[in-house]
C-alpha cells in the first residue's frame, strides 16, 4: 500500500519545450488583441509568431513593389523556419519581392489609383491622344498601342485638382488615369486655357453630366439606356448590353451640347424602333409652299427621323419654299438633314432644289430656277437632331 499518490516527473527538456510553446501562444494572443484593437491589422490564418513576450507593434511604412504599395500586417512573421519582423522586411527588397509573389496575404495592397478618388501616381506610364472618332493610348517606350472608339468610352473630371481618367463604359474599367493637362487633343494647348477647351470639344461629342460632389462625367452615346422616375425627375443612365450603371441624378443634370437633356430629346437619342414607340402624334405632316405653284399636291410618310416626301407641282411653279415637313419634335439645337431623289423627276432636277433644318422642320427650298410644272417629285429624307 502506497504512503503517498505518486507524482509525475517531467525531463527539463520537455519542461523547456512547454514554456516556449505557452510564450508562442502568449505572443499569438497579443498579436490579435493588436489586431482587433488597432484597425490597420487584419486576422487572418497566417502564422503570428513571437519568442518573447513583449508585444511587437507596426509602424505602418510602406514598401513599393511594381506600381505597387504595400504594408506588413503582422508584426511579426514566421517565415522559411525563421520569425521576421516588420523592419525585416522593410529593408530587404528581395523578401518584400518574394511576399508579393509567395505570400500576399500576409500584407496590405494599397492601390495606387483609387477609381473616382484620383489618388493619381505621380508619373504616368502612357499617353493618351483624344479625336473625335476615339482614343489612342500609347505606353511608356511606344511597347503597346491601344486604341477605343469615343463613343464606347466614359470621361471623368474633376475640377478641383484636374484630374481625368478614361474609362470603358461596358465595364467600367480604367483605361487611362492622369490630369487633363496630360490629355493630347490636336489644336488645343495643355495649360488652364487649354483644359477648357477640351472640356468644350468634349462636350460637342458627348453626353455631359455632373455629380454633387464635383465630378464632370462625359459619356459616350453608343448603347446607352436611360431609367426616368417623374416623381423625383432622377435619370439613370445604364449601359445597355449588361446594365452596367454610369450616372445618375437629376434629368437637368445631364446635358448634350450644353442643352439639359429634356425627355422629348432623350426619345431622340435612343432612336427607338418604329413598331416600338411611334405613336400617331410623332407622324411627319407637310405642307405646300409657293414654289409648288397653284394647286399642288404634297405628301410625306414617316417620322422625325425619315420618310418619304412626294411634291407634284400645280401650275406656275416659282422660286422659294417648295414644302415645309413638321417634324413633331423640339431638338435641343437643330436637325441636319439628308435629302435624296427616288424618281427620275427629283434626279433630273436636284441641282434645283436644298434642304434645310430647324428645331422642329424640314424645309426644302427651290433657290434660282423653279421646278417644271405639273411635275411629281419624290424624295427620301433623314433627320439627325443635335
Amino acid at each position: 500500500m502506497a504512503d503517498e499518490k505518486t507524482k509525475s516527473a517531467a525531463a527539463p527538456d520537455d519542461l523547456e519545450a512547454i514554456k516556449q510553446r505557452l510564450e508562442l501562444a502568449e505572443a499569438k494572443l497579443a498579436a490579435q488583441e493588436d489586431a482587433l484593437n488597432n484597425p490597420q491589422y487584419e486576422v487572418t490564418a497566417e502564422s503570428v509568431t513571437s519568442k518573447g513576450k513583449k508585444r511587437a507593434t507596426l509602424s505602418g511604412q510602406t514598401f513599393k513593389v511594381g506600381n505597387d504599395k504595400y504594408r506588413v500586417k503582422y508584426p511579426v512573421i514566421n517565415h522559411a523556419g525563421r520569425n521576421i519582423t516588420e523592419a525585416d522586411i522593410l529593408a530587404d527588397g528581395e523578401l518584400q519581392k518574394e511576399l508579393v509573389a509567395k505570400h500576399p496575404g500576409v500584407l496590405t495592397k494599397i492601390t495606387a489609383i483609387l477609381l473616382l478618388l484620383f489618388a493619381f501616381m505621380s508619373a504616368q506610364a502612357s499617353t493618351v491622344t483624344v479625336t473625335a472618332n476615339g482614343a489612342e493610348v500609347v505606353a511608356t517606350g511606344y511597347t503597346t498601342r491601344e486604341f477605343y472608339a469615343l463613343q464606347d468610352l466614359m470621361f471623368i473630371h474633376r475640377a478641383s485638382n484636374d484630374a481625368f481618367e478614361i474609362q470603358i463604359t461596358e465595364t467600367r474599367s480604367k483605361v487611362w488615369g492622369g490630369d487633363i493637362d496630360s490629355v493630347l487633343v490636336t489644336g488645343i494647348s495643355n495649360d488652364s486655357a487649354g483644359a477648357v477647351s477640351k472640356l468644350a470639344f468634349f462636350r460637342t461629342l458627348m453626353l455631359e453630366a455632373t455629380t454633387t460632389n464635383g465630378y464632370r462625367v462625359f459619356i459616350g452615346r453608343n448603347n446607352l439606356e436611360y431609367y426616368f422616375k417623374t416623381s423625383s425627375n432622377r435619370l439613370d443612365v445604364k449601359y445597355s448590353r449588361n446594365r452596367q450603371p454610369l450616372w445618375f441624378g437629376h434629368i437637368d443634370s445631364l446635358k448634350c451640347n450644353g442643352t439639359s437633356a429634356t425627355l422629348a430629346y432623350l426619345r431622340l437619342l435612343k432612336r427607338y424602333k418604329a413598331q416600338d414607340c411611334l405613336p400617331s402624334t410623332s407622324v411627319a405632316t407637310i405642307a405646300a409652299g409657293a414654289a409648288a405653284g397653284s394647286s399642288p399636291t404634297v405628301a410625306v410618310t414617316g417620322d422625325a427621323f425619315s420618310g418619304s416626301i412626294s411634291v407634284t407641282t400645280g401650275t406656275s411653279a416659282t422660286t422659294g419654299i417648295l414644302a415645309t415637313v413638321t417634324l413633331k419634335i423640339t431638338a435641343p439645337t437643330g436637325t441636319r438633314i439628308s435629302l435624296t431623289p427616288t424618281n427620275a423627276n427629283a434626279t433630273l432636277h436636284f441641282l434645283r432644289v436644298y434642304a434645310a433644318g430647324t428645331t422642329t422642320t424640314l424645309v426644302i427650298t427651290v433657290p434660282t430656277t423653279a421646278l417644271a410644272d405639273a411635275t411629281a417629285y419624290t424624295y427620301n429624307y433623314t433627320v439627325v437632331p443635335y
